[in-house]
């Protein structure tokens, strides 16, 4: 079955010297009202008031212009940007999550520019407005071809576009959303999956009464490239702590640091890609209607403190892409994941359900 789903194009664009400057200040600017809005939700909480979406809105278009000097629709969206964030957090505690609502402060945000209002086409060039009154930034078209069909969506099909920069890769990008159609899922059948560390993902849906059929997704590569990019940047870091800081070589091993920040990025998120890819097919395939996946959320805090996992299984817990892989299967199959608690899962006797804490691979219940 076809779905209308929205899916983003990341374009790497160049700034002329002046566009690039006016891009920093603005960003530098956007992360200064995000700090603003901060406070002024958590006094607002202080005084027993809970302030919604079009409250934080408020408040940040009542500054005066001198003090947002962004776009009106840029100004917005960092109050809407915040209430999500809260929501989330709502979410998450609701659900049994240990977790601190939104207050962590920023130095930069990506600008927002909303569609038919924060960006223009003009002359063969995208115009990004900065603001009534005030010079834009304006770059060359991107062009953005959806991968799945291969067919170039134009410009009347983006939506909110935001300007980004990549602090590893040390360059500029645009964020374009546009409206694809891909194939989804929306049969009567449940895929359950399991995550883990080595292997991403494993799923299993029962084709009959009988059988049920397994996917395992490897995730040899992305150890691969993880184990390389600490090894290099550990090895970088060593010799930049002799280093005086200013200097020529501190300067320059700085910059291949980042280097191979960026290079690992890239391919991690392409190796997320594939890993939802090939989890979509089996969904896919199977007509599946639901996803429960094991909760294993929040199984990298506090593992130093509780001494349940040593400092090699730390690292990997803590770079773990869970959370992008599944949105990324989200985005793919067109439905919602359904965390289960998996506690005490592998000690339990599938059958009995008493409970024993197995040797090996053997799971023996003694009388």
């Amino acid at each position: 079955m076809q779905l209308g789903q929205t899916r983003t194009a990341i374009c790497p664009v160049t700034l002329s010297g002046a566009d690039h400057r006016r891009a920093h200040d603005a960003c530098h600017l956007a992360a200064k009202l995000w700090e603003r809005v901060v406070d002024w939700v958590h006094s607002e909480w202080k005084a027993k008031r809970s302030p919604g979406k079009y409250d934080i809105r408020a408040f940040l278009t009542s500054l005066p212009l001198q003090e947002r000097p962004l776009h009106a629709h840029t100004t917005e969206a960092i109050g809407y940007d915040l209430y999500e964030a809260i929501k989330t957090s709502r979410t998450n505690r609701k659900n049994g999550m240990k977790v601190r609502f939104t207050w962590r402060k920023k130095n930069y945000r990506p600008l927002s520019f909303s569609n038919g209002y924060g960006w223009r086409i003009s002359n063969d060039k995208l115009h990004l407005s900065l603001g009534r009154g005030r010079p834009g930034i304006s770059v060359l078209i991107p062009v953005v071809t959806d991968p799945t069909t291969g067919v170039q969506a134009p410009p009347e099909m983006w939506g909110e576009i935001q300007l980004c920069w990549d602090q590893d890769a040390r360059e500029w990008s645009l964020h374009i959303p546009y409206e694809t159609k891909r194939a989804g899922s929306t049969g009567d059948a449940v895929t359950a999956i399991d995550e883990g560390v080595i292997n991403p993902m494993a799923l299993a849906t029962w084709t009959d009464e009988r059988t049920i059929d397994v996917t395992i997704i490897n995730g040899r590569e992305g150890r691969a490239i993880k184990r390389q990019r600490n090894k290099s940047v550990g090895s970088i870091q060593k010799t930049l702590s002799k280093c005086k800081n200013g200097s020529r070589k501190h300067r320059r091993l700085a910059k291949a640091k980042k280097k191979v920040k960026a290079k690992a990025k890239r391919k991690l998120r392409d190796f997320d890609h594939q890993v939802a890819r090939k989890a979509a097919n089996h969904v896919i395939a199977h007509n599946s209607g639901r996803l429960v996946v094991g909760d294993v959320r929040g199984i990298e805090q506090r593992t130093r403190q509780r001494k349940s996992a040593n400092r090699h299984l730390r690292q990997q817990l803590s770079q773990w892409s869970r959370g992008r892989q599944e949105c990324y299967l989200k985005e793919k199959t067109g439905l919602e994941d359904e965390h289960l608690d998996e506690s005490s899962s592998t000690k339990t006797c599938p059958a009995c359900g008493a409970r024993n804490r197995p040797s090996g691979r053997d799971y023996k219940l003694f009388p």
